[in-house]
Order: C-alpha cells, then structure tokens, then sequence
C-alpha cells in the first residue's frame, strides 16, 4: 500500500466521528497530539499520518504537529486531505469541519468528506493549496 493510500485509508476511517459534536469541542485527534480541545483541523491531519505510521516533515514554521491552519496572513484558515480526484472535482475529508456535501454526516465541527469542483487547469478559489504528501515525504 502506498503512503498516500496509507494516509486516505487513516482519514476515510474517521469519517463520521463527532459529527454534530459542534466545533473547538474535545477530540481524539488533538488528545493522541496531547493538545487541548481546539480547532482540530490541523491534528486531525497530522494524526492521520501517525496512524498511517508515515513521517510528516514539519511543514510550517513554529508549528510542531506539522500542519495548523493558516497561510501567512494572519487570519486562521482550514486544512483537509485530500482523498482523490475525479469527475473534476477534488475530493477532501477533515476535522472540526463543516456539513459535509458528499454524505450523511451534516452536523457541524465532525470529521466530514467534502467535494469541491476543481477544474483541470482552473482550480477552485478556495482550496489554497494541494500537497502530495507521497512527493513530500
């Protein structure tokens, strides 16, 4: 299995998982971080690849899990795996996420899947940056 199947595998397990809990709320992902209830995006991440057993290379400065939630510029913002591409669309699953717009799993602040419509050569506005994690580490 490779370590990108590794990391989506990890991450598509926890679909679901406090859902409708709300956000900043207690979690597994921060706990295994041995970090507080917080906006659990960031550890939801990296937990994931310590679950899948793959080193994270430290990705941004002064933040010691690897990933957090912003881009530099000073306002928090959200991160997510990706788990595939498809049908023009990039396809994302993340923690102390929104309703997701795939499946069931509708509540606010749970781990959801979400499909963005990403054109080949376009993109979408909001997603910021895709990292593959198979190139990285």
């Amino acid at each position: 299995m490779t370590i990108r199947h590794k990391n989506v595998s990890a991450a598509l397990g926890d679909n679901g998982s406090c859902d409708r809990q709300g956000y900043d709320c207690p979690n597994p992902f921060s706990a295994d971080r041995g970090r507080p209830a917080e906006a659990c995006c960031g550890d939801f991440v990296t937990d994931m690849y310590m679950r899948a057993q793959v080193p994270l290379p430290l990705m941004q400065p002064g933040c010691w899990t690897g990933f957090a939630y912003w881009d530099g510029d000073g306002t928090a913002d959200h991160t997510e795996s990706g788990t595939g591409y498809r049908d023009r669309a990039l396809f994302t699953i993340g923690g102390n996420s929104a309703p997701s717009n795939v499946d069931s799993f509708v509540g606010e602040g749970g781990v959801h899947q979400h499909r963005w419509t990403a054109p080949a050569g376009q993109g979408n506005t909001n997603v910021l940056v895709v990292v593959d994690a198979s190139k990285v580490v």
